[in-house]
């Protein structure tokens, strides 16, 4: 780490500036720390593991970034800038920002951590820049925010828990890596340097040739043989390989050296290299006996405990790829190929890019991929007003360079007035919305969710009607299935809170890849696949989201018969029905039509359960229980239900211990948010008073808080606008 030279006193006085020189030496000199502080916030947004310690840095570097703007906003400012050992301590201060910058830089990776010889260093370095920022923020004067014992080591656990997670999953990939004497180290240069050879020397970057003479017909003929364009084969070593025709070969020649060498990874489709049959360039893979995993979703039922191994195997694959700096840039279930064992591999890598390369232009693919697709990446793929009439998501060239500069200083504005760091995600126009991990990551979540329930994520919807969903932070219903197996319950369960966890609207909140890693391997150790458990099963077996009865598998008509008629006679009433007796102030049998509709997993039946056991309407009050359903109809996008929770949640504040609280603030906010997306005026009233006065430890947002109110008021056929009119009118705001 860079420290404050030793300077000789006699330089000191020979090299002694005057205060107006060192004046004019302090403005570039606070323009660079600017930059800096910049770079190391998008560096800790982009991160993909290690987001612990990056959010840490964060952290401080916002504290830092506050005194920064605050010493610059101070009229007597030159009495402190003009003085040359302030100078020397802001320089020393510039320094530790690069290490800083470096050090993020290198473990948001899992590239970059492998530059450290272990994870001890790691804990060395961040130790070492820890006590150089709290010594530069003395020499500096910078107000720090004092860290209780308790706290200091609570963070030095999470940062601990996460370079062992990191740890873990990279010596599991290099275990893994086959045909490399050193392992991952000579794998990850070998691909550099090919790399450095497709940039610099394109024309001496070959991929391997494969005899046409090499390559068998199956010894028994059958349609089974092809699919589409894709012919079986037998190689040399009589391994069953799949050869599909090539038509750009000269462009994509580099690309397929590199993809021979992550066939190293047992969780990468084979590639073999390139071949010529039938009058057509071909490249020869592994022969997926089972083609791909939405072939095998769509034509059998997978057991739970095969869905986990699947999705940590693949989990293993992503790892893998960061760590050799390979982006796949389109990961869903058809792109998953499943052979004889059942094992997958991760396929189609026509968009995968290296990621100091340029990223891939999606647009043409956009109609395949915008189901897994990140909301940010829909951002960038959403047309201009003149690309309208073109397509929904054509893609947007648009030069908005000056649009976007406007924006980011507009925000810089509001966060001085403020007196708070902007928001990296203020200032995501700034990062281009580039490709990240994130945005794999999120792509992961929904093949994750697609293979969980066995369905297209967002089946029955057009482009744009996907398109508006995610942006409006919208996604998939996440439904609990009907079990005969109770295991099978928690792993689907597990599998939830992990999706929850990838698809977080914000990039930097989504869960990073290590972490993940850990929670699949204890989840796949705790339920493993019976050794006498089926591979697969029939079609339509299992329940996965509690929609469809499971089909009894009966012969005899009479049963079926008995069967029916005793279905007729327990059928609940439909629940518009329930609602209607509701109004007529029927309670008892409302409450009747709205347990039995709960029962089958109507969210909107559960809602109506929660508010029956909250007023006591007919039944008992149970006010537990009533929030209880309230969180199932609100995780379902029913805004009142989202309110209701959140409302309800407010009454825990009391007896709740701070760390509680905390978590309690933070799902009070998310459940207002949400009700206040989908128009409710209450929650909007209430958003409007929490950030306007910074309640729930919010930072007091006048200008958002006012934006809320208005909205609320505005919502004119709502009696709860009035609570928000009157609350302007206290303020002396126009409504």
């Amino acid at each position: 780490m860079s420290n404050s030279p030793n300077m000789n006193p006699n330089i000191m006085k020979e090299t002694l500036m005057t205060g107006a020189n060192v004046l004019s030496n302090f403005i570039p000199l606070v323009g660079a720390v600017r930059d800096l502080i910049e770079q190391i916030y998008q560096i800790c947004e982009d991160a993909e593991c290690n987001k612990e310690i990056c959010s840490i840095m964060t952290r401080r570097i916002e504290i830092a970034e506050f005194a920064v703007e605050k010493l610059m906003k101070k009229r007597d400012k030159e009495k402190y800038l003009s003085q040359l050992k302030y100078f020397l301590s802001f320089k020393k201060f510039e320094n530790l920002l690069k290490n800083i910058k470096e050090f993020t830089c290198k473990v948001s990776k899992l590239k970059g951590f492998r530059k450290y010889l272990n994870a001890m260093e790691v804990k060395k370095v961040y130790e070492t820049l820890t006590r150089e920022y709290y010594v530069c923020m003395n020499e500096l004067q910078f107000a720090i925010a004092i860290v209780s014992e308790i706290d200091r080591n609570l963070e030095n656990q999470k940062v601990d828990q996460a370079l062992k997670d990191v740890e873990d999953t990279l010596n599991k990939v290099d275990s893994e890596v086959t045909d490399a004497n050193d392992k991952l180290d000579v794998l990850v240069q070998d691909i550099s340097i090919i790399k450095s050879q497709i940039a610099e020397q394109p024309s001496k970057v070959h991929v391997k040739r494969i005899n046409p003479s090499e390559l068998s017909e199956p010894p028994a003929q059958s349609k089974k043989n092809y699919r589409g364009n894709v012919v079986k084969k037998f190689n040399k070593d009589y391994r069953e390989v799949a050869c599909k025709p090539i038509y750009d070969l000269k462009n994509l020649e580099g690309e397929l050296v590199i993809l021979g060498k992550l066939s190293q990874s047992p969780y990468i489709l084979q590639f073999y290299g390139l071949s010529y049959i039938e009058n057509h360039d071909v490249i020869v893979f592994d022969w997926a006996e089972y083609g791909t995993l939405k072939d095998i979703y769509n034509n059998y039922d997978i057991p739970w405990t095969r869905k986990i191994r699947i999705i940590r195997d693949l989990c293993r694959g992503l790892a893998f790829l960061r760590t050799v700096n390979i982006f796949h840039h389109d990961v869903r279930c058809e792109n998953v190929f499943i052979g004889e064992s059942l094992d997958p591999k991760l396929g189609n890598f026509r968009y995968a890019r290296e990621v100091d390369a340029i990223s891939s232009n999606l647009s043409g693919l956009v109609t395949d991929i915008i189901r897994w697709m990140a909301p940010e990446q829909i951002e960038k793929y959403r047309p201009s007003d003149k690309d309208e009439n073109e397509g929904y998501l054509s893609y947007a060239k648009r030069d908005n360079t000056k649009e976007k500069k406007e924006k980011r200083n507009s925000h810089s504005d509001k966060g001085e007035k403020e007196g708070r760091r902007v928001s990296t995600s203020d200032k995501a126009e700034k990062n281009e919305k580039g490709y990240t991990f994130n945005c794999e990551m999120y792509s992961f979540g929904m093949l994750i969710w697609e293979l969980c329930y066995e369905k297209l994520p967002y089946k029955n919807l057009d482009l744009k009607e996907i398109s508006d969903l995610v942006l409006a932070r919208k996604r998939e219903k996440l439904l609990t299935g009907k079990f005969d197996n109770p295991n099978d319950k928690k792993i689907q369960e597990k599998l939830i809170e992990i999706i929850k966890k990838t698809w977080e609207h914000e990039p930097r909140e989504r869960i990073d890849i290590t972490k993940l890693n850990r929670k699949l391997e204890k989840l796949t150790a705790a339920h493993p696949i019976p050794l006498d458990a089926p591979r697969l099963l029939k079609d339509k077996t299992l329940n996965f989201d509690g929609t469809y009865p499971i089909i009894p598998d009966l012969s005899e008509s009479e049963e079926m018969v008995k069967i029916c008629d005793d279905y007729i006679s327990t059928i609940p009433l439909p629940l518009e029905k329930g609602i209607k007796l509701h109004k007529n102030k029927d309670y008892k049998n409302a409450w009747k039509c709205f347990e039995e509709n709960a029962n089958l997993g109507d969210s909107l039946a559960k809602y109506w359960q929660g508010y029956y056991l909250y007023y006591g309407l007919d039944v008992e009050k149970d006010i537990e229980r009533s929030k209880h359903l309230f969180k199932e109809a609100a995780d379902h996008d029913h805004s009142d239900a989202q309110c209701r929770y959140a409302v309800l949640l407010l009454s825990d504040l009391g007896t709740a211990n701070e760390t509680r609280k905390q978590e309690l603030c933070k799902e009070i906010l998310h459940y207002f948010k949400l009700a206040a997306d989908n128009k409710h005026a209450y929650a909007m009233y209430y958003l409007g008073d929490i950030y306007v006065y910074g309640k729930l430890k919010v930072e007091p947002n006048r200008e958002l808080g006012l934006k809320y109110l208005r909205l609320a008021a505005s919502q004119h056929n709502d009696q709860n606008s009035e609570k928000a009119i009157k609350l302007l009118e206290k303020l002396d705001e126009k409504v």
